[in-house]
């Protein structure tokens, strides 16, 4: 898959499965490859992945803690993503489970700290873990963590998802609240997701949101000077300074450079130097939110560089969505612009209330 050209690795992606939590995990995993892992932070390099050594098909039929993994759906630099039988409740669910040769201290440590984030979401939107444990390969002799999920059945990426059904605005802003209302929840919860975009927010066969992939999710502490167990690569230094600025509940962090850079705030770009807390989640979902809205992004950013798209997203002015359609409602398009403002300080200071602005 990593050798392909972009438009033909979309094309295998679609093809290679209808599931569209895999779809949009194998674009994640994908993603972390096809960046500079210096300048985003990855979890590994390139090194590490080319000697990464994990043999799928052999866990084709193994039985593990009540389910059976039945075939594999999407393989990407941090792990492999089977789809599993569950024997009870009987249903199909997808594994994930991590690379063995990738398994060093600070990535397992952020393998297992995304499933125990997931575990510690109770939200309807946001995709549950079922299970957590560590997978056997017969005659492979490594031990591998994986944890379980539940599927999004027919689902699809939230911009796919308005394209096809020809979404209404008022549709598109129920869909965005809800999951405003999902990621609120993890704010509330001291978890920011910190890589929101379109293949993240997954929308079933019946219209449900589920919220998915908090593999760079990070803690937010409620005490002065408190932040989660730092690992290699994971955090910049020092947790900030938590008492200035962020709403009550959600205050700042260090971190390095990651996430996805078309959606990644002004802050994010700082790294370990920026003050990054729940309002990155919010110029997210305002992103999103914007391009739903317009069909497009407020920044031209393909094939850009991560230092060119930085520039943009800090020294450009968002084209206000009412310039490219002027049917959309002149109170909407302020509650986007106030959403993706460049200081964190001028955004809505949670998800909820963003969600509360849109359901006016």
């Amino acid at each position: 898959m990593r050798e392909l050209p972009p438009e033909a690795r979309e094309a295998a992606i679609d093809s290679g499965t209808a599931n569209p939590w895999v779809r949009a995990e194998v674009r994640s995993l994908l993603h972390f490859d096809d960046l500079d892992a210096k300048t985003i932070g990855s979890l590994h390099s390139a090194d590490a992945l080319r000697g990464a050594r994990f043999d799928a098909e052999a866990c084709i039929g193994l039985a593990i803690d009540g389910f059976t993994l039945r075939r594999v759906i999407g393989v990407g630099g941090m792990g492999t993503v089977f789809e599993a039988d569950q024997e009870m409740p009987a249903r199909k669910i997808a594994v994930k489970v991590l690379h063995g040769a990738l398994a060093r201290p600070s990535t397992l440590a952020r393998f297992r700290k995304e499933s125990a984030f997931l575990a510690r979401l109770d939200h309807p939107n946001i995709a549950r873990v079922i299970a957590a444990g560590t997978l056997h390969v017969p005659g492979d002799g490594g031990a591998r963590p994986y944890f379980a999920m539940e599927l999004v059945e027919g689902g699809r990426a939230i911009t796919r998802w308005a394209r096809e059904t020809h979404a209404s605005r008022t549709d598109i802003v129920r869909i965005v609240a809800d999951a405003c209302d999902a990621v609120g929840a993890g704010h509330r919860s001291g978890i920011v997701h910190l890589d929101l975009k379109p293949g993240n927010l997954i929308v079933s066969r019946t219209g449900a949101l589920r919220v998915i992939d908090y593999g760079i999710a990070t803690s937010i502490s409620r005490n002065r000077g408190e932040a989660d167990e730092k690992t290699d690569g994971e955090t910049g230094g020092e947790a900030a300074d938590k008492t200035g600025g962020a709403p009550e509940g959600e205050r700042e962090v260090g971190r390095p450079l990651v996430g996805t850079p078309q959606y990644m705030s002004p802050e994010q770009f700082d790294g370990a130097s920026g003050r990054v807390d729940s309002r990155a989640d919010v110029y997210a979902l305002g992103l999103i939110l914007y391009e739903l809205l317009t069909g497009r992004l407020p920044y031209q950013t393909r094939g850009a560089g991560i230092d060119a798209i930085s520039a943009t997203v800090r020294a450009t002015e968002p084209t206000a969505p009412r310039r490219i359609d002027a049917t959309i409602e002149q109170d909407l398009e302020s509650v986007v612009l106030k959403a993706i403002a460049k200081r964190s300080d001028a955004r809505y200071g949670t998800a909820g209330e963003l969600a509360d602005e849109l359901r006016r």
